[in-house]
């Protein structure tokens, strides 16, 4: 699968490729994304993309054609059936995918290491310049505030995932 490729290499040859592309600025519009928060989050969705995208799959694939069928033979527009059957059916394995993307991605430090720029950091690099230019006590106290907004996020992940009463 070609989606899952970005995640099965090296977070720093990933990030490498993306210094690579996007370093010269984009034909005819001029703007590089090289320095910017926007080559963090095609990285991030380079990276993390074959977690949704699976998660998604799945949850479409067991939904029973029949119902947008019958949806279509009573004169619903696709566009309703999408927004009326279809993604009611798929909400908790939407929510649990963006999740499952979200606890990673808060602390992801191969990819981000190497395309942040100053005042453009991501979390995992704050915490990693902290405790590398000595200030334990800074990292730990982050880290612990990490921690504090990733419980609750796992929790309701589990919670999603057993079929549990919505957030």
């Amino acid at each position: 699968m070609i989606c899952a490729a970005p995640y099965a290499i090296p977070g720093i040859v990933l990030a490498l490729a993306m210094i690579m592309a996007w370093l010269q600025p984009i034909p005819l519009l001029g703007w590089t994304l090289y320095g910017t928060l926007w080559i963090v989050f095609l990285a991030y969705v380079a990276r993390f993309l074959t977690f949704g995208y699976r998660l998604t799959l799945v949850a479409v694939q067991q939904l029973d054609p029949s119902l947008a069928e019958a949806a279509r033979a009573s004169g619903a527009a696709p566009a309703h059936v999408l927004r009326r059957i279809t993604l009611p059916l798929i909400r908790a394995p939407l929510l649990t995918a963006w999740l499952l993307v979200f606890a990673p991605a808060l602390t992801e430090l191969t990819v981000s290491i190497l395309l942040w720029s100053a005042g453009r950091e991501t979390l995992g690099v704050v915490v990693y310049n902290l405790q590398d230019s000595g200030s334990i006590a800074g990292a730990a106290a982050l880290a612990v505030l990490v921690l504090l907004v990733l419980a609750p996020v796992q929790f309701a992940g589990q919670r999603l995932a057993r079929g549990g009463a919505g957030l």
